[in-house]
């Protein structure tokens, strides 16, 4: 076991905590490809209203499972290495793959995340627009496009990554690599993320109070009159608009989830960066902060089952299926 005395490792914590975070990487890795399966397994077999949305959720759930395969396995490698003693896998390899999938599946989630916001956006904005604007080619452009930058920036950060004085478990992107990626990556997509969420709520809560005015004006029109077939069309019209608004508010929850689990690890980049210079922060809340980035990819599913029913029914298929051995 780690003895945690010699001279490079005095800054690392005790056994225990690296036993918890093996045990909380094995479960993320577990929950988060399984529950993003049922994801994909749901919008591809039983949602049968297919939008250009469908795609980009089902694009973001296949994202999440290549961060579980990608991200948590070398910093399992690397944890069981330290409680053995043993020079598994070398520090400055397990920085190489560690930050580049770290960093990568930040930029993977944005993109997808912008996707999702930009065609909701659209659809809350100018829905009767929408498809001609979110037209099936622009859509797998779209798509084509994330995973090409997302290869392009894989490579750069494979690269430009480098160990940070011979400490275990500290790594650094080499400047001006690391200015321009988080330029690109992290500040423009997150301000873009957030201005197109609030255009968002802007529109669904004018829509919202739209549906209630024509919803109590129909309500006073039928104490006089009878309904008629008109009224049960406006009732299904005004369901369905408030079925999409529940939806957007789903993304939207996913995307306050993603930023509760990857504002720790920037918030920590910045303070070590431009304020302190140096190792001021420990390093038990840098690996923390860093498998709470990670955790984001198990978040959706749990997010999706909670606000839609169907969800959960493919989720109780896919598992009952996969424990049958079906």
């Amino acid at each position: 076991m780690m003895n945690g005395t010699n001279s490079t490792d005095t800054h690392l914590p005790s056994s225990g905590y690296f036993i918890a975070l093996i045990i909380f990487a094995c479960l993320c890795i577990i929950v988060g490809i399984i529950g993003n399966i049922g994801v994909i397994a749901y919008n591809i077999s039983m949602n049968h209203s297919k939008t250009p949305t469908t795609y980009f959720v089902v694009n973001l759930a296949i994202s999440d499972i290549i961060v579980c395969l990608t991200f948590f396995p070398p910093w399992l490698v690397e944890f069981i290495s330290i409680l053995t003693d043993r020079e598994i896998m070398s520090h400055r390899l397990f920085c190489k793959v560690a930050f580049t999938s770290s960093f990568t599946s930040f930029a993977l989630s944005v993109a997808n995340l912008m996707a999702i916001n930009i065609d909701r956006c659209i659809f809350i904005t100018k829905p009767l627009k929408y498809f001609q604007i979110m037209t099936w080619k622009k859509t797998y452009v779209w798509l084509v496009a994330i995973w090409v930058l997302t290869i392009v920036n894989a490579n750069l950060l494979f690269f430009y990554t480098e160990e940070k004085t011979g400490r275990r478990l500290s790594c650094r992107i080499a400047d001006p690599t690391r200015t321009i990626l988080c330029f690109f990556n992290i500040y423009i997509p997150s301000a873009g993320l957030l201005l197109l969420n609030y255009k968002i709520y802007k529109a669904a809560k004018n829509q919202r109070r739209k549906i209630r005015h024509e919803s109590c004006t129909a309500s006073n029109n039928d104490v006089k009159y009878e309904s008629s077939d008109q009224d049960v069309g406006l009732n299904a019209t005004w369901k369905e608009k408030l079925r999409q608004l529940q939806t957007i508010k789903t993304y939207s929850i996913v995307v306050g989830v993603f930023y509760c689990c990857v504002s720790p690890v920037a918030i920590l980049a910045f303070i070590r960066r431009d304020i302190c210079k140096s190792f001021c922060i420990p390093i038990s809340m840098s690996v923390a902060a860093a498998m709470l980035s990670g955790a984001n990819s198990v978040m959706n599913p749990f997010v999706y089952s909670s606000r839609n029913k169907e969800y959960k029914i493919a989720y109780r298929q896919f598992c009952a299926r996969l424990f049958k051995g079906n």
